[in-house]
């Protein structure tokens, strides 16, 4: 039997064997498109990596006088999942074109800030980014759902015999037996269901980037009040070895879980909208970048407290996510992160979705009509997804970053690949991460992209906010 249920722009299927996380090179070149090729536009910055003598240049020159125009050299890079950088990517600026490197950077020069840019992708589905409103000379923007496929091995793990598990009036006491690989390429998890056997095989071992990874598998063994993801009440032991994947062979670990007894105490706190509605999610994680989900339960209550272990190189990460009983889409998360259990108590306070405005539900619009919503100040990601006409057709999506409360589509040329359907129910809604005020905040060298809603496999960054707004239908006019 396998349960499998989709979190936001994560995946997590639970079966029989375990349960897991799912988640062209080619030179730069620049073309013009256009007549004018002084127009301003502009590009992405860094992740941390890249020409450092590229970072944040700019073409100043003197200073200028009268009427003359100030222009920057804009020296970008993209990331994707994982914040791997992203090459052959098709980057647009006004009227002109390159594609980013095989170090997923791209460089534009004379350009007037502010500046728009805007990537496009044909794989793994007609993709567009568009960012509005950039200033600064060295943007990194982070996008989800626009690199490769990832990348798979085969593991087996040799665990050997579990210490022994004490029973009650019941039988034996529930126990569960969690996997977690972590490396700088991403993380994958999985649950062994059948604690009799001294080995484990994953069902699918997972990263990004390279076609060899290599990391850290942790395990951990508690016992549980029942059920797949209940509450701990005990944490039994606790083993990590290295590993490292390959796509061409299968790997075999080895491991063993020593009888010893975890050190443990509570993460508590309170929840500002707690409902049937309000999940709230408990996970490891570790310094190697593995992420181990523990618990997930349905938040009634105002206040909470689990018990979670003390592992040394490890942290404790809690999140809550609202979900709107009515299934419009609109969702709310919070997440706390680098918790240390028997610490002061968290507050996890969910913050409200945009209300939007126009258009209406069902509307049909022209391609440049706006898109508008109610929002405090911050930067938000318009989100517009079309299906394909027939069944086996790729849906094309669209994605705006702004500042603003409305936003137009960007027009792409045919040889882009992403062309706005006409004449089909598209849907569009709108996303927030983190608070921040201005586009360039948003593209900093850390990117803006929170590990939400609910799962939290991508890399750590401070604690953050998410929310998603409900969805309306709309049709794009010939």
């Amino acid at each position: 039997m396998v349960f499998r249920f989709a979190v936001g722009i994560a995946f997590f299927a639970v079966s029989a064997t375990g349960c897991e996380l799912f988640a062209h090179l080619e030179p730069a070149r620049e073309e013009v498109m256009a007549t004018d090729a002084s127009d301003g536009g502009g590009s992405d910055a860094n992740d941390g990596g890249g020409s450092d003598a590229n970072d944040a240049a700019t073409e100043m020159g003197d200073a200028p006088s009268g009427d003359e125009v100030q222009t920057i050299t804009v020296h970008g890079t993209v990331i994707g999942d994982w914040r791997h950088r992203v090459p052959g990517a098709d980057v647009y600026l006004g009227d002109r074109a390159t594609k980013t490197d095989a170090n997923g950077e791209f460089t534009f020069s004379g350009v007037t800030p502010p500046y728009d840019v805007t990537l496009a992708f044909q794989k793994p589905w007609p993709t567009a980014w568009s960012f509005k409103g950039l200033t600064r000379p060295d943007p990194t923007l982070e996008l989800y759902d626009v690199l490769l496929p990832a990348k798979g091995g085969a593991l087996n793990l040799l665990y050997g015999t579990l210490p022994a598990g004490p029973t009650n009036d019941g039988g034996p006491v529930p126990r569960t037996l969690s996997f977690a690989f972590g490396s700088l390429d991403g993380t994958f998890a999985e649950r062994a269901f059948d604690l009799s056997r001294d080995e484990y095989d994953f069902s699918f071992a997972s990263w990004y980037g390279p076609d060899s990874t290599a990391g850290t598998l942790h395990a951990l063994l508690w016992e549980t009040t029942g059920g797949v993801y209940a509450l701990p009440n005990h944490y039994v032991s606790y083993a990590s070895t290295p590993v490292a994947l390959t796509t061409s062979q299968q790997v075999v670990a080895s491991m063993s879980l020593p009888g010893n007894v975890l050190p443990e105490d509570d993460v508590a706190g309170t929840i500002d909208r707690p409902s049937v509605d309000t999940e709230l999610d408990g996970y490891l994680r570790f310094d190697s970048g593995a992420v181990m989900p523990i618990f997930m339960a349905q938040q009634v209550a105002t206040t909470f407290s689990v018990l979670m272990p003390i592992i040394p190189h490890a942290s404790v990460a809690i999140s809550a996510r609202w979900d709107e009983p009515g299934g419009s889409g609109e969702q709310s998360a919070a997440r706390k992160e680098g918790l240390v259990p028997g610490d002061v108590p968290v507050q996890l306070s969910l913050p409200s979705p945009p209300t939007l405005v126009s258009p209406d539900d069902q509307a049909q619009v022209a391609a440049s009509a706006p898109f508008e919503w109610l929002a405090p100040p911050q930067v938000v990601v318009l989100v517009v997804k079309c299906n394909g006409g027939k069944m086996t057709d790729l849906p094309t999506y669209i994605y705006v970053v702004t500042q603003d409360k409305k936003a137009v589509l960007p027009s792409l040329p045919a040889s882009s690949g992403v062309v706005l359907p006409t004449n089909r129910l598209c849907t569009w809604w709108v996303e927030v991460y983190g608070v921040y005020a201005a586009v360039d905040e948003a593209t900093g060298p850390a990117g803006m992209l929170e590990p939400m809603f609910g799962l939290a496999t991508r890399p750590v960054r401070a604690s953050g906010t998410a929310t998603k707004t409900r969805t309306r239908y709309v049709n794009f006019a010939p």
